[in-house]
């Protein structure tokens, strides 16, 4: 972390040796008034759901952090805007946010971070391509986030790049302790699947679901492969299944009823996002 500021130097005396500058560290920072209480309503809309609210309070406030020169709590409010962006589905701003860090001396501070900020927003943008690039940079920084991993290998299974997204859930489920498995089996098994091993890709798909039994995404994939196999009683069977863990899900519905036509999906530009 960097020192953001020195302290003042005593005149009491010039006479009598100065003392040695004193780093102010940034969480010492001590925000202005009308600033702290923007930050407070934030808080309190981010509380009640208010997103919207919440990101143009922080907005203001961050201006005003900006105008003092206040860069760890400019860092904060950033990060809380992006965090609320995301949420709010609002993923263009989300990331354009994301993309100022990486021009400022803020971005030292959580490289890893901003730039899987970028990449997931680009994930859910299906620019898939930059979102891989950004994952990469992002692992720079972490080389077992699993989180960044999966999401990582999505894309690639999204590009059809089967093998190398196969590779990427492999390496999680084997290298990398504690991590969540259920994502990396589900899509492991789309990734088998989609190269010509439907029973080889069931059979990580149902660990998945081993795994979580009220895995939404677990169910999905199942009704998938098995509608690539016109095994369309069985696809109709899983999406009503996965229908129980998610009824207000629109592909689940559309792909329940494609099934019971003997219709074939849309993998994988229709398969639910995993974020």
């Amino acid at each position: 972390m960097h020192n953001l500021g020195v302290g003042v130097l005593m005149k009491e005396n010039r006479e009598k040796p100065r003392p040695a500058p004193t780093p102010v560290q940034p969480k010492l920072e001590k925000p202005q008034l009308g600033m702290e209480q923007l930050i407070q309503r934030g808080e309190q809309l981010t509380g009640d759901n208010d997103y919207k609210g919440a990101v143009m309070a922080f907005n203001e406030a961050r201006e005003m952090a900006r105008k003092a020169a206040l860069l760890q709590t400019d860092l904060d409010l950033s990060l809380r805007m992006i965090n609320l962006l995301f949420e709010l589905g609002e993923y263009k701003q989300c990331r354009e946010e994301s993309l100022a860090f990486t021009k400022s001396k803020l971005f030292d501070y959580y490289p890893g971070v901003i730039c899987a900020n970028i990449a997931n927003c680009s994930f859910m943008l299906g620019e898939y391509e930059d979102a891989i690039k950004w994952f990469d940079k992002a692992l720079e920084s972490n080389p077992n986030d699993s989180r960044h991993m999966t999401t990582k290998g999505e894309a690639l299974l999204r590009l059809g790049r089967m093998k190398e997204a196969e590779d990427c859930f492999t390496k999680i489920l084997n290298d990398v302790a504690g991590a969540a498995v259920e994502g990396p089996y589900m899509l492991r098994g789309l990734a088998k699947a989609f190269q010509g091993n439907p029973e080889e890709g069931m059979a990580d798909v149902q660990k998945a679901i081993d795994s979580l039994p009220k895995y939404f995404r677990g169910y999905m994939a199942k009704g998938v492969i098995e509608a690539g196999e016109d095994k369309f009683e069985e696809a109709a069977a899983s999406f009503q299944t996965a229908l129980q863990f998610h009824p207000d899900s629109k592909k689940a519905k559309e792909w329940l009823e494609a099934s019971k036509r003997k219709e074939m999906l849309r993998f994988p530009e229709d398969f639910p996002t995993a974020i």
